[in-house]
């Protein structure tokens, strides 16, 4: 039996930190693994950083990006 694997984290203006994070996440190996991070409204281009990553390194991992106000 296959288990669904999440992981979710939340980030505001850190997007060095959270970049790291998210690669960290994206190179797990579990089978079913959804990635969620909620962005709290940053001005600093997390948001941007985070999508370019996950459109980069993206394989069979599902990964979501919630932008919050």
């Amino acid at each position: 039996m296959n288990s669904r694997v999440g992981i979710a984290f939340a980030t505001y203006n850190n997007a060095a930190q959270a970049a790291r994070c998210l690669e960290s996440c994206l190179a797990q190996d579990y089978e079913d693994l959804v990635v969620v991070v909620a962005d709290d409204g940053s001005t600093d281009g997390t948001p941007d950083r985070l999508h370019e990553i996950s459109r980069y390194k993206q394989n069979s991992v599902q990964a979501e990006l919630l932008r919050l106000p």
